[in-house]
């Protein structure tokens, strides 16, 4: 495959994740002004997730546009891209360790899975940063690279807070027939 396809691919991908994170957005019960911080958080990742490949695509093919192709073209994309990422994984570690463990577990997140992704985002991270000081080779990790934490971010969606899944407490539920009682009480 030839290097312009894969990223028009992966570009491709990466508008089709930004679209997921829109429709996840527009069929949600509570506006994003109403949204937790943390699923305000998984939401920004989600859509991080998703236009970073997009842009790392973009730089890819702006620079396959130079005729003649430079030599140093892929050394070129992977340290944009190993400093692009370096930047924004600083901020989403910096902004996820503010969250309080209770909060997370009431949120049904997991820092486990959230470090383990996290390993494999700086493993891609650290294969860019390889490939642009020593191979200079096109990688497939070129569109892919901020990918990894994705699957943590995407079951997100489908979770509902505890307040919306939580029973009313008894007394509301017992209110009712309480309510018929003194009625028929008062009745005869």
């Amino acid at each position: 495959m030839e290097p312009g396809e894969a990223l028009s691919t992966a570009a491709q991908i990466a508008v089709t994740l930004a679209g997921f994170a829109s429709v996840v957005v527009i069929f949600r019960r509570e506006s994003i002004h109403e949204l937790s911080p943390i699923n305000k958080f998984r939401l920004r990742q989600l859509l991080t997730n998703s236009i970073l490949p997009l842009a790392l695509c973009m730089i890819g093919l702006l620079f396959l546009t130079i005729r003649p192709v430079p030599a140093d073209i892929w050394r070129w994309c992977s340290g944009a891209a190993f400093v692009i990422l370096l930047l924004f994984g600083r901020g989403i570690v910096k902004v996820f360790r503010r969250f309080d463990l209770q909060e997370l577990h009431r949120a049904g997140a997991s820092r486990s899975i959230f470090y383990l992704t996290g390993a494999v985002g700086i493993a891609a991270t650290l294969l860019q940063l390889y490939n642009g000081a020593l191979l200079n080779a096109f990688s497939p990790l070129s569109g892919f690279s901020s990918l990894p934490p994705c699957p943590s971010l995407c079951g997100w969606s489908s979770r509902r807070s505890k307040a919306q899944t939580r029973k009313p407490p008894a007394a509301t539920r017992s209110m009712k027939p309480a309510r018929s009682r003194e009625d028929a009480r008062n009745r005869r």
